[in-house]
């Protein structure tokens, strides 16, 4: 094969394999990359995606209640169309609470300039103060696109009622590390150990996954 030939090639190569990876990430065929729904799923009675098929309605979150640090009435409906990485919070708990900072942390670092991303510690003690939850050097917990709101309700109603974390599916069971990915409609998306270094990795992908898709239904409407 000559020079030119072997340049044609690359050439082409590179013209087509973003567009066939974008086509392989588009259709509904092929699951790759995409991050899957969680909770009960039921069909439209009248939407159809295409000729006789019926759309699939999904597991909302309900628009759950709580208080920012300074007291003010927040909805998780306030978070719209952002997607959202929601854990349990508190200085009291265990030694491995923090070890899920840590993880969030490196979340934050990877998603910090990215405005559609917002992380969401709840805070389950209501001994701790806002000068405690935020005087934590290591971990910027309350900058930009890391808040921390508090809750009245048991935290583990809100785990299991809401975010089904006793279901079969979540896989990591109820307790205070895990972390829970929602979509910009309150979709669950994703459960991960927040303990463990491969699971907040995972998060990532899946993040970067529903930023993907985010973008292409955004562009869609323009």
């Amino acid at each position: 094969m000559s020079g030119k030939m072997k340049q044609a090639g690359i050439l082409l190569g590179i013209l087509i394999l973003p567009s066939l990876f974008y086509v392989i990430l588009s259709t509904g065929e092929h699951q790759i990359g995409r991050a899957p729904f969680f909770g009960p799923k039921e069909l439209h009675p009248t939407k159809k995606i295409k000729r006789d098929i019926p759309d699939t309605i999904f597991y909302q979150v309900p628009d759950l209640q709580f208080t920012d640090l300074d007291g003010n009435s927040t909805l998780l409906s306030d978070l719209q169309n952002q997607i959202v990485v929601v854990h349990f919070y508190c200085l009291s708990c265990y030694e491995s609470n923090f070890r899920v900072l840590e993880q969030m942390a490196k979340l934050n670092d990877r998603f910090k300039d990215k405005p559609e991303v917002t992380l969401l510690s709840i805070v389950i003690d209501s001994a701790d103060t806002k000068e405690n939850l935020l005087d934590l050097p290591n971990y910027p917990v309350g900058n930009e696109g890391w808040l921390v709101w508090r809750t009245n309700q048991d935290w583990s109603n809100i785990a299991e009622d809401a975010l089904l974390l006793n279901s079969e599916e979540s896989e990591v069971g109820l307790n205070q590390f895990a972390l829970v990915i929602l979509d910009g409609d309150r979709h669950i998306r994703g459960y991960y150990d927040g303990t463990q270094y491969v699971e907040t990795n995972a998060a990532i992908d899946a993040i970067k996954s529903l930023r993907f898709t985010y973008f292409r239904a955004t562009k869609e409407k323009e």
